[in-house]
């Protein structure tokens, strides 16, 4: 059942309905004037921000999807710490600032964070003080939205674990794919490319052969020309994504071999066969900028 949100007052009289909706914390700043209320955990990590008038009704002030287990407002009361902590989480642990309304201003990932806290101040160091006029023109004038932006599909942290080891294997299929490139050697081509005829490439200025048989004659082709030593592959913009059996990277190739240099995007996809991860597709294109 979704949870209902209620505020009440000091004599435990109900004063404002919030609503239903996958909630399940709530945090006041140290004023009592600006507050959340969120979904972590389990949950798919919505954080409502919400402006207390007092006349006793509540403003919404934003709202984004941020998944996380924890949350503290910062002692002047003006910024979200939110975080993603190990043993709760040991996946895509994190930690993200937001301002009062919900506008994200830092995003620092971990491979472990145990804990984020803010660093305590002094009592009275900082004052009381309401929405920002700019922030308020700018929602009256329609420049600034209240509400939250396109959600994402929510991903159970079981998922999102495995997700990640996937992740990192595709890595590891299209680092080997590039050494055996780099090698010359085609014996190291034919352990890293698929199998099936669905298995393609596109060589930069080519068109596309696709089969294995034929994608192996155009690596054998190549690997021909390729002097161990003096052809080095390095990349840039590497973006890696992943399921549980199939995966792709974008990124730069930077060559640097015999009597030429250049850049080439590349899009690199892989499957999970028989256990092992192999290139299936591979396409590259020169970039704009020229061989020289």
């Amino acid at each position: 059942m979704p949870a209902k949100v209620t505020l009440f007052n000091a004599a435990c009289k109900p004063v404002y309905d919030l609503g239903s909706g996958p909630y399940n914390i709530a945090r006041w700043n140290p004023f009592g004037r600006f507050f959340i209320i969120a979904g972590f955990g389990n949950l798919p990590g919505d954080i409502v921000f919400y402006d207390k008038k007092t006349s006793g009704t509540c403003k919404q002030m934003g709202a984004v999807r941020s998944p996380a287990v924890a949350a503290e407002w910062s002692p002047d009361g003006r910024l979200l710490l939110a975080a993603t902590t190990a043993p709760r989480l040991r996946v895509d642990n994190n930690l993200k600032v937001f301002t009062y309304y919900g506008e994200q201003r830092m995003h620092v990932p971990f491979a472990t964070l145990l804990d984020a806290q803010w660093r305590p101040a002094p009592r009275g160091a900082f004052a009381d003080r309401p929405q920002s006029p700019e922030r308020l023109a700018a929602v009256a004038k329609g420049e600034a939205s209240t509400e939250a932006p396109t959600k994402p599909s929510y991903v159970p942290p079981h998922l999102r674990q495995k997700q990640q080891v996937s992740k990192l294997a595709v890595e590891d299929a299209n680092r080997k794919f590039y050494d055996a490139f780099a090698s010359g050697r085609l014996e190291e081509m034919e352990r890293i490319v698929g199998e099936g005829e669905h298995v393609q490439v596109v060589h930069p200025g080519a068109s596309c052969i696709a089969g294995r048989e034929q994608v192996m004659e155009s690596w054998r082709a190549i690997l021909r020309n390729v002097r161990p030593g003096a052809f080095k592959v390095r990349l840039e913009d590497v973006r890696v994504h992943a399921r549980e059996d199939f995966g792709f990277v974008t990124c730069v190739e930077i060559i640097d071999a015999d009597d030429s240099t250049g850049r080439i995007i590349a899009t690199n996809v892989f499957e999970k066969q028989g256990g092992v991860w192999r290139i299936v597709q591979h396409h590259g294109s020169p970039s704009i900028a020229r061989f020289r």
